[in-house]
């Protein structure tokens, strides 16, 4: 078999695969209808009115030429579009649920009741009408969970009345394939689902199920459950002003809830029959009417139906679930997993309802137990799933509506409508364009509340290997008779012989022809939008022949539901098939099995470019590492927030190091608003003990002993850095480390040096005892020969104790520092987010030195709870220096056992890549999110994380600028080896409160000055400003022009008259 190249051998569809041999020039749909227009006209016509044989003759001939005018070679058109929806409408049946064959004569009377078509007569505006009740066109009889040999998963059990057969749906949730692949990937892919497809089960369909919806529920109860939990006003706020801002995204079509399922059949009589040739089929019927009546005869019939559910469940795990998952999983390497009852019956109940779903607690449940395998069943007589998930809230059904509509359905306060793929597209470009086919046009901007359903089922082999081998010796006879006629070559033959002979070949080499239904239904509010959505839809398919269902989209979209046995698009196939036929190579390009892949399930959220498809990136969860670098202007601080803003959500500490250049910067800003809760700390007006140690008295006793282990080696390096200085000598080095390591355990070990921290922590900041913690002119005391008791003591031993001594002491007398770094912390430890601003030093070694003690100061600070969230912005300079890059670096080798989080803001990753500890850093990132870029600086992504040029290279063009109009900015995420394509849309109140640019914070404090200093009075004045401050970024006004509202200026004048006043 040839290799296909997967980025440029085209994969060509070969439409003979569905085609049927012509009789002459009549084609082969044509025949039975003509047959039976024949028998019915010779019987009327001639037997009947007597008329002549040729008379017969020109009348049948005449009817037959007007069936193939209206009809044409797809018949399926002319039949349904005589066919009329059920009823005056649908309406709300309320059926009751009965148990199978609990009492033969009850479930016998039944049975009758559900075969007979049914009307009920319900008052309307224009009198009592007939309506048809929803539930005859459905099969479920129940859901059923099952645990059986280690499995555990649910299905549908659906009842066939009328042809008396038991089937089941069983759902598998699907995380499909993500949009961007590597070329190892696409080819196993292909490979993969070439395979699956040639093991569909014989008899039984594979129904791929994908949608978008205009869904916020989830979110939302996010949003909510943290504004509650947060002890902080100002970020309850800001996570509403979130929620706001998620539901106007929502209600454009920006995001769009993705759900991904596949649906696999099982029906009772298929199982039975699997692998059985058609004699085998007779025996089985035979011998199933011999078993009941043996049963009847022996009086055993009423034990048989106690284990009724029992045994077809067992059936359904063995021969049903056991199979398909074989298939989807080890055959074609889907990532599938199945649902259990509660997700099951949440699916169904969301297609029809928009209120919260109930627990469900009418089900079938099978278990496998220590004492064998129970069943439970509820009682009969009871409200069927069906009848509970239409009867809606508040005397409002929820039932599906057709009103008399050919073209329409209207379920959940929606519109839908139908388009069919009916020929497919005449080739892909190559194999990767492929497998995206379907998501390409599902992820187009204006796609929103769409749904792909793609039925996929076997086809004999032999009835289409007979009529290619029909086609082909046609093919052969016209190229032989326009040679024998010297006619020329006949082009049409011959390009037909040579698709007959393809086609073949692969059925000769194992191919197998399937029949596949590809559905859309889009929804939308009202009939106008939702037609010009579904001739946009169809547009966007090319070559390929999408149909919008004019006729029966009732009963198209009905047959998409998984609580009914209908085949999708077989309804009204009489003489010509709908369905598309492709062979296992070319069925992919039909999958829904592209989407985004989640990165985590809750966090910071994302939407992706293509799809709108929410994503997250959560910290907490799973400790996490996130990078963020992006140029200036890049939006990186307003982003880089947003995770602070997540982590004070859920009560978590942050402790931060700013080293923006001057002026106020946006965490200096974003800090300051939170009032008592948050502390910016100017280092060069504040000390910062590098001896004191983290509150470790709220953990367990065994984390105290390894936190205090690990404070005291973050320690021992920031003093070794500070001794060392600029020096470079590694034998020197190793003895300075020596020497301070054996310091740190003599001076911890000191009575009255403990006894000294137990009553600083004791009494608490800012008390007496607080001011005689010991501090670095206390450890230097420590540090000499005989406070060591060093036995040998050689001359490098003299260097290094004089290098400590001599570099500490000369820090602790400097004019500069030495209070900053010698002192008791005046800095207040329990502030939920400190950070601390290093702009502003001039000389580079103190400005290292107070790096150092910064750094200390946060580490320090995270230690001291179970969880907490380091972020480092702007840290370029100081990674290049080897102390501080090492503290960082040990940060993120490490700090997980801490639960220590961490966010690292840079313009670019060379910094990152030259520092000492870059392979600390680089291979502990959980997740690099980058926004724009140079081209320059394109290459250090290719070279130190492996980045692809085509993927890397985009964040350097224009396209990928933010938005200022709509408020967002663009970002390429990605964690192992994947990358995300991004938006990230800033809730406005959050923008306003962050903007820093100096007109911006100009008209901030104009409308501000307005309002009271007090929280309340902060967040109306927010709201006042960001209001104004959107318009303006929109280009609505000017800077400028933003000023407090008349009403705010007119309470704030006032209030100042009555101060004067008083």
């Amino acid at each position: 078999m040839m290799t296909i190249d997967v980025d440029r051998d085209p994969i060509r569809v070969n439409k003979l695969l569905g085609e049927r041999a012509s009789i002459g020039p009549i084609p082969a749909e044509q025949l039975l209808p003509w047959v039976a227009i024949g028998g019915v006209s010779f019987f009327i016509f001639k037997m009947v009115l007597a008329v002549s044989f040729m008379g017969w003759l020109l009348i049948w001939f005449w009817l037959n030429g007007t069936w193939w005018l209206l009809t044409g070679r797809k018949t399926y058109q002319f039949i349904k579009s005589w066919v009329k929806p059920p009823g005056w409408d649908w309406t709300n049946g309320e059926t009751l649920f009965f148990r199978a064959h609990e009492d033969a004569a009850m479930w016998q009377k039944f049975r009758n009741f559900l075969k007979r078509d049914k009307s009920i007569t319900r008052e309307t505006q224009a009198g009592d009408q007939q309506f048809s009740p929803f539930q005859d066109l459905t099969h479920l009889h129940s859901i059923v969970d099952v645990e059986l040999g280690g499995h555990k998963f649910a299905c549908l059990l659906l009842y066939d009345a009328h042809r008396d057969q038991w089937s089941a749906e069983i759902p598998f949730k699907l995380q499909g394939l993500h949009p961007q692949l590597y070329r190892s990937e696409v080819e196993d892919a292909t490979a993969s689902i070439q395979q699956g497809m040639s093991e569909i089960l014989e008899g039984e369909r594979l129904r791929f199920h994908t949608d978008c919806r205009s869904s916020i529920k989830k979110r939302q109860s996010e949003l909510r459950t943290l504004s509650r939990v947060t002890k902080m006003p100002s970020v309850a706020v800001m996570l509403l002003d979130e929620e706001a801002r998620t539901r106007e995204l929502t209600e454009k079509g920006a995001r769009q809830v993705w759900s991904q399922t596949i649906w696999a059949t099982w029906s009772a009589a298929h199982a039975q029959e699997q692998g059985t040739d058609a004699i085998g089929k007779g025996v089985l019927q035979v011998k199933k009417l011999i078993d009941q009546r043996i049963r009847k005869a022996a009086g055993t019939e009423e034990l048989h139906f106690q284990r009724f559910y029992l045994k077809l469940i067992r059936q359904i795990h063995d021969s049903g679930y056991i199979n398909w998952r074989n298939i989807l999983e080890t055959k074609a390497r889907l990532n599938v997993e199945p649902m259990d009852a509660q997700e099951l019956w949440e699916w169904l109940w969301y297609r029809f309802n928009r209120r919260q779903a109930p627990k469900l607690t009418q089900y079938i449940r099978v278990q496998s137990t220590d004492d064998g395998i129970r069943q439970q069943i509820p009682p009969s007589g009871q409200k069927d799933l069906v009848t509970l998930l239409l009867q809606g809230d508040r005397g409002q059904s929820s039932c599906p509506k057709h009103k008399r509509q050919h073209g329409y359905v209207y379920v959940n306060g929606l519109v839908g409508k139908v388009a069919v793929i009916e020929a497919p597209p005449e080739l892909w470009r190559n194999t990767r364009q492929q497998l995206k086919w379907i998501w390409d046009r599902l992820s187009q901007a204006w796609i929103r509340d769409t749904e792909c359903v793609v039925e996929v089922t076997h086809k004999e082999a032999w009835s289409t290997q007979d009529e290619l081998e029909k086609m082909n010796r046609q093919s052969h006879f016209e190229a032989q008779r326009a040679a024998l006629y010297g006619t020329g070559q006949d082009v049409s033959a011959s390009l037909q012989h040579q698709q007959a002979e393809q086609a073949l070949m692969k059925i000769y080499e194992g191919q197998r022809p399937l029949l596949v239904a590809c559905t859309f239904t889009v929804w939308r509010t009202t009939e106008r939008a939702c037609d010009e959505a579904i001739a946009q839809l169809c547009n966007s398919f090319g070559a390929a022949e999408a149909v919008v269902e004019n006729d029966v989209c009732w009963r198209v979209w009905l047959e998409t539901l998984p609580i009914n046995t209908f085949p999708l698009l077989t309804r009204y196939n009489a003489f010509s098939e709908r369905r598309i036929v492709l062979d296992t190579e070319t069925v992919a390009g039909f999958l829904p099995l592209t989407c985004p892949r989640d990165i985590h399930q809750q966090g910071v959220e994302f939407l992706t470019e293509e799809g709108g498809k929410p994503l997250y990136v959560d910290l907490f969860s799973g400790t996490g590492r996130v990078l963020i670098t992006g140029t200036t202007g890049s939006g990186k601080s307003v982003l880089g927030w947003r995770f602070i803003e997540d982590a004070l959500a859920q009560n978590i500490p942050v402790v931060g190091i700013d080293l923006s250049s001057g002026g106020d910067s946006t965490f200096q800003t974003a800090v300051q608003s939170l009032g008592k809760y948050g502390a910016y700390v100017d280092i060069l007006h504040e000390r910062l003990n590098l001896l004191e140690p983290p509150n470790l008295l709220n953990l367990e006793p065994d984390d105290q002993l390894q936190r205090f282990k690990r404070w005291k080696d973050f320690v021992r390096q920031a003093i070794v850095a500070i001794a060392m200085g600029q020096i470079h000598d590694q034998q020197l080095l190793e003895r300075v480390n020596s020497i301070v390591l054996r310091t740190l355990d003599v001076f911890f070990g000191d009575a009255e040096i403990t006894e000294r921290y137990n009553e600083a922590i004791a009494q608490g900041w800012q008390s007496d005892a607080w001011q005689t913690m010991p501090t670095l002119h206390d450890f230097l005391k420590f540090c000499s020969r005989e406070q060591l008791d060093l036995k040998s003591y050689e001359d490098i031993d003299a260097r290094a104790i004089n290098q400590v001594v001599a570099q500490v002491g000369a820090k602790l007398v400097d004019p500069n520092i030495g209070d900053a770094i010698g002192r008791p912390s005046s800095v207040n430890p329990e502030p939920m987010i400190t950070f601390y601003a290093l702009s502003g030093l001039t000389n580079e070694s103190n400005s290292y030195i107070m790096a150092l003690s910064a750094q200390m100061a946060a580490l320090r600070n995270a230690l001291a709870h179970n969880r907490s969230l380091f972020v480092g912005d702007e840290l370029s300079v100081l990674l290049g220096k080897r102390g501080f890059a090492e503290l960082v670096g040990e940060t993120f080798a490490t700090g997980r056992k801490e639960g220590i989080s961490a966010v690292i803001l840079a313009q670019d990753l060379d910094a990152i890549v030259d520092c000492s500890a870059s392979a600390k850093i680089l291979t502990n990132i959980s997740t690099t999110i980058t926004g724009r870029t140079t081209h320059a600086g394109c290459t250090a992504y290719m070279q130190a994380l492996d980045y692809p040029a085509n993927v890397i290279k985009y964040n350097a063009t224009e396209r990928f600028k933010g938005s200022k109009a709509d408020l967002f900015t663009r970002w390429l995420v990605e964690e192992q080896g994947r990358f995300w394509r991004t938006r990230y849309y800033a809730n406005p109140l959050m923008l306003a409160a962050l903007a820093n640019g100096e007109a911006e914070q100009l008209a901030r404090s104009r409308v501000m000055a307005v309002y009271p200093k007090t929280t309340r009075g902060y967040l109306e004045g927010l709201k006042d400003f960001t209001h104004q401050y959107v318009q303006a970024m929109r280009g609505g006004m000017t800077f400028e022009d933003i000023q407090a509202s008349p009403n705010a200026r007119r309470q704030h004048l006032s209030s100042h008259a009555e101060t004067r006043t008083a």
